[in-house]
């Protein structure tokens, strides 16, 4: 592409970010002063309908005081006579229908009166109800006041099921019936909460959807989240999406705390915003667009001749030719650029001469510092390894192949040189170290081995080596590494080892028994002499079993006795006690026993060693 019109696309490029970046902030305040006076007006409606809830369950509190007044009922509860009663309980859900039903309670709480009849004037099998004590109710116990009107939490009904109506949540309103001041009994409401919430929601709603408010739902949630109506009398609550906008206030029926929610459709908030983003995009690309061939058009008429000069003399430098240079071009800022491309074309190539002369002498040294690495690694007596793992050439130094007894011309350069010397045994153990490394499990890879020599015996070799070049895929590609002559460290190893496993075997199968104990007598260590005796496993005994667990109770004494002692004095001998086997027989012993104490000069465990004096006794 052209320098032209890569400018011109540059500055076309730089006023789109910049108009694009103005436009971003406004339509950023533009949304943040919507969804201020969206938020303000959501909270304002739900703090309406808050109080519009409040008003609807004074309202009805002042109907049930009000009913509660009337003359018939306090006469009837007066005169203890319930005749003529029922008609006018029966004309209660007609005129309030938002009553399930409603009942007359004496002060001893049994039901005195009820209506039969609901608002549709269907009947009701409330019958059952007559002489019910409510306040042996606990749900309901609390809400019998004599002294002012109680409105229980919304919930279940204990009586719906007995007349015949549909499971709802209702809130109960009970007020007491005063006469010459004083109580006489009540009349408690059955409340159709749910019902009557649910369409105080759906009016809400419609009112808000009528002023243009996108609401996608109004519910009402307890204190542990769960939905408890909505305006569609629904207890299901809507999936949760990024598209909503919620807000919530927390509202009281009762002793209930509740959380009042709103839920709004972003997007459709989102549209006039949406629009403006439309308009204001628009309007940035074409305005890029006429700017961008403006500028294009300049630039063929004034720099494109100067420039296609520049770009003849880069064209030069590129094949090589360092000494071409640039004819005049005139004062201006490209003219000024032409005489600095030639000021640059007489340094680089006096660079070059300088250049060439530091690689000659940084080859020269390089050369030195290889040789004194080769030396260093040859008089400490270690070998050297360059394995290039895609052709599996192995570059061995004449030191690696002296280790094995080999002349520097008797061993080739491939990856077989080595695996064909490693013992068999070794080599599976090798090559999976190997592939560790090579996938990152180890920072690099080390493995002990043997490999054949010149003369068929075998060296304990340590190899080590780490990836030093890879692949783009990961895969290695170098590998260098070293071989150590650890022969003398393994045999002295193995040697070690015998002599362990001769103790270890003189200890267990010793003709006494060997014990230790910790502060608390428990076994941690016994020998197979002392297991065979006894008639144990070593996991019956280790960690598990005290002394005191195989003393004959005589012994047990004589231990409890002497076992302080010898953990202050560290030493005890020629002590006799009678120990009892897994089958029950005794062991007679005579027991002698140090202590192993800590650097703070505590008891950490005792040593003992058992002799059976069975044929002594």
């Amino acid at each position: 592409m052209r320098i032209a019109p890569k400018i011109a696309l540059l500055m076309g490029v730089s006023v789109a970010i910049v108009m694009s970046a103005a436009s971003w902030v406004g339509i950023q305040q533009t949304e943040r002063s919507l969804y201020s006076g969206i938020n303000q007006l959501l909270r304002s409606n739900l703090d309406f309908l808050a109080e519009e809830l409040n008003e609807k369950s004074l309202g009805t509190r002042r109907t049930a005081e009000i009913i509660a007044h009337a003359p018939s009922i306090l006469r009837a509860l007066s005169l203890d006579v319930s005749v003529g009663l029922n008609s006018v309980l029966n004309q209660i859900p007609e005129v309030y229908p938002f009553f399930n039903y409603v009942m007359v309670v004496t002060l001893d709480g049994d039901v005195f009166a009820v209506n039969t009849l609901d608002s549709d004037r269907n009947r009701i099998s409330s019958e059952e109800l007559l002489g019910t004590n409510v306040r042996n109710i606990s749900s309901l116990s609390s809400l019998f006041s004599e002294s002012a009107t109680v409105i229980g939490n919304p919930g279940p009904d204990p009586f719906l099921h007995l007349l015949g109506i549909g499971e709802r949540i209702s809130q109960w309103f009970v007020t007491p019936v005063f006469k010459n001041r004083s109580a006489i009994g009540w009349v408690a409401f059955s409340y159709n909460w749910q019902a009557e919430l649910a369409a105080q929601l759906t009016e809400s709603r419609n009112r808000l959807e009528s002023q243009s408010n996108p609401i996608l739902e109004l519910a009402l949630y307890n204190t542990s989240g769960k939905m408890v109506v909505n305006s569609m009398a629904s207890t299901q609550s809507i999936p949760t999406s990024a598209d909503q906008l919620r807000h919530e206030k927390q509202v009281t029926f009762g002793k209930s705390a509740m959380k009042l929610v709103i839920v709004s459709d972003r997007s459709k908030l989102n549209e006039p915003v949406a629009r403006a983003r439309t308009f204001v995009i628009g309007m940035v690309f074409v305005t890029t667009i006429v700017l961008l061939g403006s500028v294009y058009l300049i630039l063929q008429r004034t720099v494109l001749s100067k420039v296609k000069v520049l770009q003849e003399g880069s064209h030069a430098f590129e094949s090589g030719n360092l000494a071409y240079r640039l004819p005049p071009m005139g004062n201006d800022e490209l003219g000024r650029l032409g005489a600095t491309f030639n000021n640059m074309g007489q340094s680089l190539e006096n660079a070059r001469h300088g250049l060439e002369r530091a690689v000659s002498e940084r080859t020269a040294e390089l050369k030195r510092s290889e040789e004194r690495w080769q030396f260093a690694l040859e008089g400490a007596r270690e070998g050297v390894w360059d394995w290039n793992a895609e052709t599996n050439e192995v570059y061995f130094s004449p030191q690696w192949k002296a280790m094995l007894g080999f002349e520097e011309h008797e061993v080739g350069n491939t990856l077989d040189e080595w695996d064909n010397r490693v013992h068999p045994d070794d080599k599976a153990q090798c090559y999976i170290d190997i592939q560790r490394h090579f996938s990152g499990e180890t920072p690099y890879y080390e493995n002990e081995h043997r490999v054949l020599c010149k003369d068929g015996s075998y060296k304990w070799i340590l190899d080590r080596g780490m990836v030093m070049e890879r692949f783009d895929d990961g895969k290695p590609l170098r590998v260098i590494g070293t071989h150590t002559d650890v022969t003398e460290r393994k045999l002295a190893e193995e040697e070690l080892l015998a002599n362990s496993n001769e103790i270890r075997d003189l200890y267990e199968n010793a003709p006494c028994g060997y014990h230790s104990l910790d502060k608390k007598g428990l076994f941690v260590r016994i020998n197979n002499t002392e297991l065979s005796w006894l008639g144990y496993t070593r996991e019956e005994v280790i960690g598990k079993k005290k002394v005191t667990d195989i003393l004959t109770p005589e012994s047990l004494k004589l231990f409890e006795k002497s076992f302080p002692l010898f953990m202050e004095t560290g030493q005890i001998s020629s002590l006799e006690m009678n120990l009892v086997r897994r089958d029950g027989s005794v062991l007679p012993c005579l027991i002698n026993a140090t202590t192993v104490r800590g650097d703070d000069g505590d008891f950490i465990l005792s040593r003992s060693t058992v002799f059976d004096i069975t044929e002594r006794k």
